[in-house]
């Protein structure tokens, strides 16, 4: 009976055009797997496309060649086909028209006419046949692109690939190691089963994974097998210099401020293990920085506070750009606890690790007290 990897290996040589894909809350791991992971499908002549929903380059990322080959969209999964049967008239004519989001198709017969009867409809295949899922806990993490295309996630096969305790084994094949302190660690693990020789780039790659899951390796959990893994990658040529100097370089003046905002702000509630601060409009204005900064100081938060398991940041953004209605936007941030759970009176979006709401018609303090009050409820329902 073949084993996980074996059987990962096995589905990828059977597949023509491969999907690869990761949370649309992604980390550096996730990001740093799906093109350590492309990387492999390359070495074996595979055709494939990266996509995460709503994807974006940021600056903590851009070291990371291939990033910019990630879709932030998944589009023509299928042809639709109209079929004539042209056997009794054939066609002397044919043309179309786009008007009114219709299309309408004119045919002209040679001889005699068309009736209904001579047209039928039909699709074509997925033209993917293997998804390949990587640091997704849960399937709902992919977002839209899930959301938007159940009929074809419950359809083509899955490999799920992650290293999350809570990982729920949705996949037909799962490769979920929780002794691994990132994605990318997997994904070593199992390159190194298939007897890949891994370049320099790649494992710079997996090493980046590793450092961004355990903070620069200042967690706690670390076990010799990671730190072993770790000195391995090093012996590869994995450019640790640029690891450090691209995700805990120098700052931009701007995240700084927005940084110090947060921190001038900063409640906690040791007894919950939860943190959390508020940001104004005017904090960004004033800083120059925006709300994807904001996992950064979260991030920080978690490492340096004693105790923090939850951070939350509620924060202000217009309505619409150049209008003066502000409305409060709200992340929260936990490895231990499910951000979805704790946010779903919100309709909260995302991830059990992290999840994003929307709360209108409240003042920023209105909104402080609701959440608070909320998440502290539901924690100390446990």
């Amino acid at each position: 009976m073949l084993n996980n990897m074996e059987q990962i290996n096995r589905l990828v040589d059977k597949a023509n055009n491969i999907l690869v894909v990761f949370k649309e809350d992604y980390e550096v791991d996730s990001l740093a797997a799906a093109l350590v992971f492309s990387g492999w499908l390359g070495s074996k002549s595979k055709r494939f496309n990266l996509v995460s929903t709503n994807f974006k380059i940021n600056e903590k990322i851009s070291f990371l060649d291939g990033a910019a080959e990630v879709r932030n969209n998944l589009s023509n999964l299928r042809k639709f086909i109209i079929n004539l049967n042209l056997k009794k008239t054939g066609v002397d004519e044919f043309s179309y028209d786009v008007s009114d989001e219709q299309l309408k198709i004119f045919i002209t017969p040679k001889e005699g006419f068309f009736e209904k009867t001579d047209v039928s409809t039909s699709s074509t295949d997925f033209r993917f046949d293997l998804i390949v899922v990587l640091d997704s806990p849960d399937i709902e993490s992919l977002g839209s692109l899930y959301a938007d295309n159940r009929e074809f996630f419950y359809e083509v096969p899955i490999i799920n690939i992650d290293h999350h305790s809570e990982n729920e084994h949705y996949g037909q094949v799962n490769l979920v190691d929780l002794k691994a302190v990132s994605t990318t660690e997997v994904i070593f693990e199992f390159l190194k089963q298939m007897s890949f020789n891994i370049p320099a780039d790649l494992a710079t790659k997996i090493l980046a994974g590793m450092f961004d899951k355990t903070n620069s390796f200042k967690s706690t959990y670390l076990s010799p097998r990671n730190l072993n893994n770790a000195a391995e990658l090093l012996s590869l040529k994995a450019d640790k210099k640029k690891i450090i100097n691209s995700l805990y370089g120098l700052k931009t003046l701007a995240v700084l401020k927005l940084w110090g905002r947060v921190l001038a702000r900063l409640n906690q509630d040791k007894s919950l293990k939860l943190v959390w601060s508020l940001l104004s409009h005017d904090d960004f204005v004033k800083s120059g920085a925006s709300e994807n900064d904001i996992k950064g100081a979260v991030d920080e938060l978690i490492s340096f506070i004693s105790g923090a398991e939850i951070a939350l940041v509620l924060f202000e953004k217009p309505a619409k750009t150049g209008t003066q209605e502000l409305i409060v936007y709200g992340q929260l941030f936990s490895k231990l606890h499910d951000c979805l759970e704790l946010t779903r009176i919100f309709n909260g979006e995302g991830s059990k690790e992290f999840a994003k709401f929307t709360l209108s018609g409240v003042k920023l303090l209105e909104a402080e007290k609701m959440v608070i009050d909320e998440i502290r409820k539901r924690l100390e329902s446990y």
